[in-house]
């Protein structure tokens, strides 16, 4: 079973502790989209300076015309704040987030999810 990160559906209190790495389940998060929302939606993260490690995410889109697909790929690092890739607005979107292994290498990357910080 993946780990669940979820920033709409399911709030968790901050800070909350976030652990991911090539060795375990990818994570998996969700967005409920407004009905109202219009032009493209993006896909961001912002993360702290508290980042330990550092690895390259594969984002894979868990539903949607892309189902299965690799739709995006950023680092996870300290203070990184990037938009991964922009769709079609859509009521729900759901997304598998993957370390990416280097030549056989595992990666991980670890961070405390606080006030500001995390996918949106």
């Amino acid at each position: 079973m993946a780990a669940t990160l979820d920033a709409t559906l399911q709030r968790r209190p901050s800070p909350f502790p976030v652990s991911l790495s090539s060795a375990a389940s990818p994570a998996e998060i969700g967005f409920t989209i407004p009905s109202d929302a219009v032009g493209p939606c993006s896909l961001m993260v912002s993360l702290p300076s508290s980042v330990s490690g550092g690895a390259q995410i594969n984002v894979v889109a868990l539903d949607g015309p892309a189902q299965g697909a690799l739709v995006g790929t950023t680092t996870f690092a300290a203070g990184v704040e990037a938009t991964i890739n922009s769709f079609a607005c859509r009521r729900q979107a759901c997304y598998s987030l993957q370390v990416a292994t280097d030549g056989g290498q595992q990666g991980s990357v670890a961070f405390v999810e606080e006030e500001g910080v995390g996918s949106r």
